[in-house]
């Protein structure tokens, strides 16, 4: 028999991270420069700054299934990228240092609240670069891992 999964936990994933990036704009207002504005996928018709924009890179399995009673549990590693927006200073001198900085205060707040609830866990916050031009922007990004443990359905 085949194992079939519902896609429903992939949305569910994503709408988990822009939960807890949503919430990065109201907790994070005593840092400076602050997050304003959350995007689910980089490349955005008109983006507002200071904004923080994810995607979904890509999905793997976890080849170790937890056997339960009557159930099979599969763990999927979710991984996604994290890139921050900043606008430009006058003169361009400080950039580099703004957008590390919201680069660091969003990856350290990622890593106080890794887990998400409801078998979704953040794993891996690494690879972060900043100083980085983008299509219309400028910023810094990094890669994160989500896991999820997914329960199958018999066919």
């Amino acid at each position: 028999m085949a194992e079939v999964y519902s896609t429903a936990w992939i949305e569910e994933a994503k709408d988990k991270l822009k939960t807890l990036f949503d919430s990065l704009i109201v907790s994070m207002t005593a840092d400076n420069p602050k997050p304003e504005y959350v995007y689910e996928h980089h490349n955005v018709a008109k983006i507002y700054l200071n904004a923080i924009t994810f995607d979904i890179e890509g999905i793997e399995e976890d080849l170790a299934s937890i056997e339960v009673v009557s159930q099979t549990l599969n763990r999927f590693l979710i991984s996604f990228t994290i890139r921050v927006h900043t606008s430009y200073q006058p003169n361009g001198i400080r950039d580099g240092q703004i957008n590390a900085r919201l680069l660091n205060s969003v990856a350290n707040k990622l890593i106080e609240n890794r887990d998400l609830g409801d078998n979704y866990r953040i794993e891996t916050i690494d690879d972060m670069v900043v100083n980085e031009a983008f299509v219309a922007t400028y910023g810094g990004q990094m890669r994160g891992v989500v896991s999820a443990i997914v329960e199958a359905a018999q066919e």
